[in-house]
């Protein structure tokens, strides 16, 4: 047992003093670690010490640290504050060792390490994430056929209502979520959405041709509702560039004289 705690302690004592081998931990804190472990036996334990069962599942790369991550979930969301605003994007937590499910991605901030699906609000309070692992992310099976995007967006918001069932949301998301069919599904679901979104997932929208809006002054917009969708779009002309934006009203309909009065900033400053 004395060796077991001894084990313990020289595992706790490298999450503060950071070596690039394990094995210079004997030279760099000799004195303490000598003392109370030998390196090979401390080796050996190493070799034969396990707390999860292995008999897991295979198709996950976390399944070692799943009720880990399980928990914090849980915890997260036990404990968070109503908060009508939320949204759902990808983040990275740093990385450089080696791991299977370990993501380059060029031009983040943080370009190696893990990344996380991630649902926040609007003041960054996480209320869920999951770590992505590729094709076995871990996700609901019937949201599948919405896409990969779509269903991360979909499986927040159910983790949502799971809490708090009496309550209305506003999620918010980029164009790798946003499609048509994913409005429609939050709309079944009583969320309100706003995204960003590609152009080729806009089907039947009279909006202005981007070559012709990039003409006009910064700021002119155009706004149009999708046929048969309760769906509104809203283009408009930035510095270089157009961007687009669906919006489902919680109104669940399109008011005219709303065209007459939405501005970029009022879009942006609504989360």
């Amino acid at each position: 047992m004395s060796e077991i705690k001894a084990f313990l302690g020289v595992l706790i004592l490298s999450g503060y003093v950071g070596v690039s081998r394990r094995r210079l931990h004997c030279e760099t804190e000799r004195d303490m670690v000598i003392e109370a472990i030998s390196r090979d036996k401390f080796e050996y334990i190493l070799s034969n010490f396990h707390l999860a069962d292995n008999n897991l599942n295979q198709f996950d790369k976390f399944a070692k640290v799943r009720p880990m991550l399980g928990y914090l979930n849980e915890k997260f969301r036990d404990k968070a504050l109503y908060e009508k605003n939320h949204s759902v994007d990808e983040t990275m937590v740093p990385y450089f060792g080696r791991h299977g499910c370990k993501q380059y991605i060029h031009g983040k901030a943080i370009r190696y390490g893990y990344k996380l699906w991630m649902g926040a609000t609007k003041l960054g309070y996480i209320n869920w994430f999951e770590p992505y692992q590729g094709f076995s992310t871990i996700t609901n099976p019937s949201f599948s056929e919405f896409g990969v995007g779509a269903v991360v967006v979909l499986e927040y918001a159910s983790k949502l209502q799971e809490k708090r069932t009496d309550k209305k949301f506003h999620l918010f998301f980029e164009n790798l979520f946003t499609s048509i069919s994913l409005t429609e599904k939050l709309d079944e679901k009583g969320y309100s959405a706003t995204g960003t979104v590609r152009k080729n997932r806009l089907p039947g929208n009279n909006l202005l041709d981007s070559k012709a809006l990039k003409k006009e002054k910064r700021g002119t917009f155009d706004v149009s509702k999708i046929v048969d969708q309760n769906v509104s779009v809203l283009k408009w002309n930035d510095n270089k560039q157009s961007s687009e934006l669906p919006i489902r009203r919680e109104d669940g309909g399109y008011a005219e004289e709303v065209k007459t009065r939405v501005s970029t900033s009022s879009v942006f400053n609504s989360y």
